[in-house]
């Protein structure tokens, strides 16, 4: 084995050990020495290639973040229709946002890490930026083809990430509620309910007698 491959099978052993980490204890109880310990490396092989756990946060986000992208691309490039890409889309949000309940629980970990570090909160914020982009690229395709109407697709992809983010914390506090088929349902009908036309929006807004919302996001 040569040893750029030795080397990265390391890193990825590093990475998956603060996985294993992060599924049991907070980020402040969390320290390298318990990462090599998981990763079954010694704690100076472990510095060789990050010099804190930080970065480690790092490399596992970045790592999750551009695995994701590529499933999720894999996932609806091959459907010709909007719609059916739209349920393949929200498909793919019920089985790897909301079903992992490990990589759930790893995530609401991170998010606490990131309401207490600056450079963890812009770690996080890139992968959210991720997640929107992914859903909105979704929504511009169908918009292209006429199949949707042209609404404000950052609005929609903001709306759809609260949605699936909110669900997904309330089932990891009460696992009973899960029912995959009414979730997978659920997901489909606010997606459907979102695609309105911005003159609709425009209305909704203008009746509550609040500004866009399309404007508060820019």
């Amino acid at each position: 084995m040569s040893r750029r491959r030795v080397a990265d099978e390391r890193r990825k052993e590093i990475i998956a050990g603060l996985y294993e980490c992060l599924e049991s204890v907070g980020y402040q109880e969390l320290t390298i020495k318990s990462i090599a310990r998981a990763a079954n490396v010694s704690y100076g092989a472990l510095h060789y290639f990050f010099k804190n756990k930080k970065e480690i946060v790092f490399a596992f986000v970045e790592d999750y973040t551009r695995e994701a992208e590529d499933r999720f691309r894999k996932s609806v490039v091959d459907i010709e229709s909007a719609p059916a890409r739209l349920k393949a889309m929200v498909s793919f949000l019920v089985q790897e946002m909301v079903l992992k309940s490990k990589i759930n629980k790893v995530f609401l970990n991170l998010h606490h890490m990131a309401c207490c570090d600056d450079d963890i909160r812009g770690c996080m914020r890139r992968c959210h930026e991720a997640y929107r982009r992914g859903i909105r690229e979704v929504i511009e395709y169908g918009i292209r083809r006429g199949e949707f109407p042209k609404i404000d697709t950052a609005t929609f992809a903001f709306l759809m990430v609260g949605t699936v983010e909110g669900v997904s914390l309330q089932i990891s506090m009460n696992p009973e509620l899960l029912n995959v088929k009414k979730v997978e349902k659920l997901f489909y009908h606010v997606a459907r309910r979102l695609l309105i036309g911005e003159e609709t929006l425009s209305h909704l807004s203008r009746l509550a007698g609040e500004e866009p919302l399309k404007n508060l996001l820019r």
